[in-house]
This record gives C-alpha cells, structure tokens and sequence, in this order.
C-alpha cells in the first residue's frame, strides 16, 4: 500500500537524472502508476486506511466455506 502521490523508487528523479542523462517520465515513481503496473497494491489515502485495512483483514482471516474434502486417492498396485 502507498499514499496517493507518494514517490517510490530505489532512486529520486534527480539522482536517475543525474546518472542517466536524461529525465523519467512524470509521474513514472509515483503510487498510482506503480498500481497501474502492478507493483502497489493499492494507493490508498490514511484517511480511508482504516476500512481497507478492515476489508483485507476480514477476507485473509474470514472462516472457510465447508466444502466436502476429497479422500486420500487409492494406491495403485503395482506388479508383483
């Protein structure tokens, strides 16, 4: 999860710039794009970080559904 706007890199675009010689594109280390390419999770502003964090917890610990478990598999005898 990130703060909307938050700029994430290893790093900052004035040291990338300096390095490479040329500019990254607006906006390429910021939350959303990183959303957008699956790097984040989400971009959630703290206000809203409460119920989201509420949602995720409720489905990683909600209780299974009872689904009929398969038996063990029968062992295949071989030749003897």
């Amino acid at each position: 999860m990130a703060e909307p706007g938050a700029l994430i890199g290893f790093l900052g675009p004035r040291a990338d710039q300096a390095l490479s010689g040329s500019r990254l594109t607006e906006g390429t280390q910021r939350a959303e794009n990183l959303h957008a390419h699956g790097l984040v999770d989400a971009a959630i502003a703290p206000g809203e970080l409460a119920a989201f964090q509420d949602r995720v917890l409720t489905a990683i610990t909600a209780e299974p559904r009872s689904a009929p478990r398969p038996g063990p598999a029968p062992i295949a005898a071989g030749p003897a």
